[in-house]
C-alpha cells in the first residue's frame, strides 16, 4: 500500500475481527513510527502496548472505573474541548456523532445506549492491541504536537499492515485508572489509547466516513494561479 492509499483509507475503526496481531508488527509500528518529525528531536512520546492476558486486565480494571458512572463526565488533566465550541468546529463535532450513532442505529436521545456504546471505547472496541500513549506533564504544546504527530504516523504505518486503528482520547477521563495499572512515574500523564486490529467490515459502526473540509475552507493559497 503506497502513501497516498494509506491516508486515504484510514478511518477510526470502531469494531474488529477476533483475529490476533502478530506482536513483531505492533513493535515495528512503534519503533518505524520513531522517524516521526520531533521539534529539537525530543521524542516526547511514551508508549504502553498490551495485548493478551495484560490487555484483559485493563480492560477489566476500566470496566470498573466506568461501570457505575458516565465517563463523560470525568475529570481529565487536560481540556479535551474548550468550552462552548465555536464554529466551525462545534458544527464538525455534532456531525460526528450523528454519523457514528445513526450508522449504528442509536438515537441520539436514548442517553443509556449512547452511553453503553461509549464505554466500549474502554474495552478498545474488541481489538486485540491496545497502546497508551503518555507525556510528560512539564513538557510544552510544541511537544504534544510531537506526540499527536506520532500518534498519526503509528496509524498509517498501520494500514501497511491491513490493519485499523482508533486512537482514543477517551483513555484520558480514567487517567487514575491506567495510571495506576501501569504504575506511571508521577511526571508522566495519559494522553490516549488507541486500539490495533483487523477491522469487522460487516460492522455498521466501520461503514461509514467522516467529512472532511475543502482545501479552500483550511487554506488560504498565497502566490498561486
Amino acid at each position: 500500500m503506497d502513501l497516498f492509499e494509506a491516508v486515504e483509507s484510514r478511518y477510526s475503526c470502531r469494531a474488529y475481527l477476533d483475529k490476533p496481531v502478530d506482536p513483531g508488527i505492533v513493535r515495528e509500528l512503534i519503533e518505524r513510527a520513531g522517524r516521526t518529525a520531533s521539534n529539537a528531536n525530543l521524542q516526547p512520546w511514551r508508549v504502553h502496548a498490551l495485548m493478551g492476558r495484560p490487555l484483559e486486565k485493563l480492560k477489566r480494571a476500566a470496566a470498573l472505573a466506568v461501570a457505575d458512572q458516565n465517563p463523560h463526565e470525568n475529570v481529565t488533566e487536560f481540556d479535551v474541548f474548550p468550552n462552548d465550541l465555536w464554529e466551525p468546529y462545534g458544527s464538525r463535532r455534532e456531525t460526528q456523532g450523528a454519523e457514528l450513532y445513526g450508522a449504528i442505529e442509536v438515537d441520539r436521545t436514548d442517553l443509556e445506549k449512547r452511553l453503553a456504546w461509549y464505554r466500549r471505547n474502554f474495552e478498545f472496541f474488541g481489538a486485540p492491541v491496545g497502546l497508551i500513549f503518555c507525556i510528560e506533564r512539564k513538557l510544552g504544546l510544541p511537544q504534544w504536537a510531537d506526540l499527536g504527530s506520532y500518534i498519526h504516523t503509528i496509524m498509517l504505518l498501520a494500514r501497511g499492515y491491513g490493519l485499523e486503528t482508533c486512537a482514543q482520547v477517551a483513555w484520558s477521563r480514567i487517567y487514575g485508572t491506567v495510571e495506576t495499572f501501569l504504575d506511571l512515574p508521577p511526571d508522566q500523564m495519559v494522553y490516549s489509547g488507541m486500539a490495533i486490529g483487523y477491522a469487522d467490515p460487516d460492522h455498521p459502526a466501520n461503514n461509514f466516513r467522516m467529512p472532511r473540509a475543502a482545501a479552500d475552507e483550511v487554506c488560504r493559497f498565497h502566490g498561486f494561479k
